[in-house]
């Protein structure tokens, strides 16, 4: 089996988990995963694709300021920022290298469950965004 079509399959798991991530996931309404220099890689449906690309370019801007922030205090390793607003929540969960998971929440949303789901689904996906996989989704190729 080619690397092109070890790519083709692992970007279409990729789109499934984080489309079932949102459609299953209690208090959760949309999901993303993005490389963070703000490029979508793969949204729910429950998105529409100018929305998600929006999404994915702030969500990033939120995973550089939480980095850099942190790195300033001596913190490394970068996990997870919880926005919090009157009416619904933003989570942006790390997905190893370069990568991420953001979610927006219902207000009433336990952040507690949302948060170790993100945790499970980063230990899950994390794996699966190689190089290849990245490229393939980065290239809109998948739906």
């Amino acid at each position: 089996m080619g690397a092109a079509v070890i790519a083709e399959g692992g970007a279409q798991e990729v789109a499934f988990l984080v489309d079932r991530f949102a459609s299953t996931t209690t208090g959760v309404t949309s999901a993303i995963v993005l490389s963070t220099d703000g490029m979508k890689l793969a949204a729910s449906m429950s998105m529409q694709t100018d929305q998600a690309d929006r999404f994915a370019a702030t969500a990033s801007a939120v995973y550089a300021l939480s980095s850099a922030v942190g790195r300033e205090f001596g913190f490394e390793g970068y996990q997870q920022s919880i926005l919090r607003y009157g009416n619904g929540h933003v989570i942006v969960t790390a997905l190893g290298e370069g990568a991420a998971l953001a979610v927006i929440t219902e207000h009433d949303a336990k952040l507690g469950q949302v948060s170790y789901e993100m945790s499970l689904f980063a230990q899950r996906v994390g794996v699966l965004l190689t190089p290849q996989v990245r490229q393939q989704l980065r290239g809109g190729l998948v739906v």
